[in-house]
């Protein structure tokens, strides 16, 4: 990748403060490289909601689709897998032996990648945790791999998507698209707060004030931590569910927002809020953001 792109460049001014990401970044700026160029490659129809059916959805305030109605372009999905096993394969670690499994397992027709794809949309663990047997892969690893070979298709329905909610308001914790907790929340530079789905990558706006998790206004229940020497990044919390969430303030950035780059360089912020006692908010969801291991 040229090393002038925002996304290198933005990583770069991450590395600078914070070196101990340098292996972590590395990869996912690959990762996400190649999932922007594989996304000139898919071919799919547009996905589309009867009228109906949406105004329906909006009166209940339910979300537009489940994410098992997602649209894949499985050709595209597989090229992008194999793209990726050949990026973590130079990782040196659990992470490159996964690939190298993944890889044979593929070439020898042990797995139907669009069987994989299916099971991780129908949130299939059972499935899933087949599948990483017959691979010999972990679980984690499996749904990693998978996840980020289909995300580009996932979030071009997304967007398609989300042309059904204009002048729709929708200020709950989870995505209007396709109902999935959000991973990061981010402050604009106007302050509005909005969210980003774990899932299909969705932002949609909600209010400033209040908790995510709950519908307690009290400021004592609903505590932030954030360090001086990070001034863009926060964590809220909720003392009643013992859930957090991740924040950027872009006001206080320095450098080009990447939601991804961002989620992935700020592992210690997890590590931190988990030793308070809390979780994230996406726990317990099979697709989440993926981690080195």
């Amino acid at each position: 990748m040229a090393s002038d792109t925002p996304m290198e460049k933005s990583k770069n001014q991450i590395l600078k403060k914070r070196p101990a990401y340098t292996d972590i970044l590395n990869f996912y700026v690959q990762v996400f490289q190649a999932q922007e160029e594989n996304r000139q490659q898919i071919l799919m129809d547009p996905i589309s909601i009867d009228p109906s059916l949406v105004e329906k959805k909006f009166r209940h305030d339910m979300p537009l689709i489940d994410p098992k109605e997602f649209m894949i372009d499985q050709n595209a999905a597989v090229q992008l897998m194999a793209i990726l096993c050949d990026i973590a394969q130079n990782q040196h670690n659990a992470l490159s032996q996964a690939a190298v499994s993944l890889q044979a397992a593929m070439t020898d027709s042990r797995i139907d990648p669009g069987q994989v794809f299916d099971a991780l949309l129908n949130s299939d663990g059972e499935m899933l945790s087949s599948f990483s047997e017959t691979i010999g892969i972990s679980s984690e690893h499996l749904i990693m791999f998978t996840y980020l070979s289909m995300a580009p298709c996932v979030e071009i329905c997304a967007k398609q998507l989300s042309g059904y909610l204009k002048n729709r308001s929708h200020g709950k914790e989870y995505c209007p698209v396709c109902g999935n907790f959000p991973d990061l929340f981010f402050l604009d530079d106007k302050g509005k707060r909005h969210l980003k789905c774990s899932f299909c990558s969705h932002c949609w706006e909600v209010t400033r004030m209040g908790c995510l998790f709950c519908d307690s206004k009290d400021p004592e229940l609903h505590p932030y931590f954030f360090s001086s020497e990070e001034k863009e990044y926060r964590v809220n919390v909720c003392n009643g569910s013992r859930k957090y969430i991740k924040g950027v303030d872009i006001r206080h950035l320095d450098r080009t927002f990447f939601s991804k780059i961002e989620l992935a360089a700020t592992l210690h912020l997890d590590i931190k809020a988990k030793e308070a006692g809390y979780t994230s908010l996406s726990d317990g969801i099979p697709i989440k953001e993926a981690r080195l291991s």
